[in-house]
C-alpha cells in the first residue's frame, strides 16, 4: 500500500513527517444522488455573497448549473453545482478531443452520454483555504455542512402552480427572506411559508461530514503508528 511504498524510502522519518506536514487547503464534498439543482433553493449561512451560474437551453428557459458563496479572495467558500452536468461537459470534452472528421460518435457513446445525463447529482462543496492544519488537527474542523439549509421544490406542489413558480423563482432572484417579505398581505402567504419549513428528509449534515471529512485515505494517515498521537483525543470534537 502507500504507507508501506512510503516508509520504505522515507524511513524512520516517515511518522514524524506526517505529524509535521500543515495542510493550507482542504476541499469536502458530498454528493446528493437524484437531486436536481433546479428544483432546490439552497441557502449559506454566515455569508453574503452568492453567485449564479447557469447554461440557457432554449428559448427565455434556462438552468441554473452553480451556487457560489463566498468570494474568491475569503479564507472559505462553498459551492453546490450539478455535478451530473460538469462530468457531461468533461466527457464530451474528451470525446470531441479525440473526434475525427471522418468518424461518428458511437451509439455506445451517445447512449452512456444520455445515460450520464438522466441521473442527475448534486454535489455540496466547501472549500477551505489559508489553513495552517496539523492531520490530528482535520477532525476538530467546524462542521460547514451545517450553514447549508435546502428548500425542496416538491413540497410546493399543494399549491396554484403559477403562484408557486412566481414564488419559487423570486426565492431564486432575491433570496427566500425577501419573498416571504414581498408575498406580505397574500392570501397563500402562510402556506407558501409552511412548504419551506421542514427540511429534505435526506439531508443529515452530520452523518454527510462525518462521511466526507473521515475518509479512509485520513484515517489510514491517522492510524499509521506515531503519526497520529492526537488522533484519539480530536476525533471525539468532531
Amino acid at each position: 500500500c502507500t504507507h508501506d511504498f512510503l516508509n520504505g524510502a522515507v524511513g524512520d522519518a516517515y511518522p514524524h513527517l506526517l505529524r509535521s506536514c500543515r495542510i493550507r487547503r482542504l476541499d469536502v464534498a458530498v454528493d446528493l444522488e437524484g437531486a436536481r439543482l433546479d428544483d432546490l433553493q439552497v441557502i449559506y449561512s454566515h455569508t453574503q455573497r452568492l453567485t449564479v451560474f447557469g447554461k440557457q437551453v432554449r428559448g427565455a428557459l434556462g438552468t441554473v448549473e452553480t451556487l457560489m458563496f463566498g468570494s474568491v479572495s475569503s479564507s472559505s467558500a462553498a459551492a453546490v453545482y450539478a455535478k451530473d452536468v460538469e462530468s457531461l461537459y468533461r466527457r464530451v470534452k474528451e470525446i470531441s478531443s479525440a473526434f475525427k472528421e471522418e468518424d461518428r460518435l458511437s451509439d455506445n457513446r451517445l447512449q452512456q452520454l444520455a445515460f450520464d445525463r438522466s441521473h442527475p447529482v448534486v454535489r455540496v462543496e466547501v472549500r477551505l483555504r489559508k489553513l495552517s492544519l496539523l492531520l490530528a488537527d482535520i477532525p476538530a474542523l467546524e462542521n460547514r455542512f451545517l450553514r447549508f439549509t435546502f428548500l425542496v421544490r416538491s413540497r410546493m406542489s399543494n399549491l396554484p402552480r403559477l403562484t408557486a413558480r412566481a414564488f419559487w423563482s423570486m426565492c431564486r432572484d432575491i433570496g427566500v427572506k425577501a419573498t416571504v417579505r414581498a408575498f406580505d398581505g397574500h392570501p397563500l402567504k402562510e402556506r407558501l411559508q409552511e412548504s419551506l419549513v421542514a427540511p429534505p428528509s435526506w439531508w443529515s449534515p452530520r452523518a454527510a461530514w462525518h462521511e466526507a471529512i473521515l475518509s479512509p485515505v485520513l484515517v489510514q494517515l491517522l492510524t499509521v503508528p506515531g503519526a497520529g498521537a492526537r488522533w484519539k483525543a480530536a476525533r471525539f470534537l468532531a
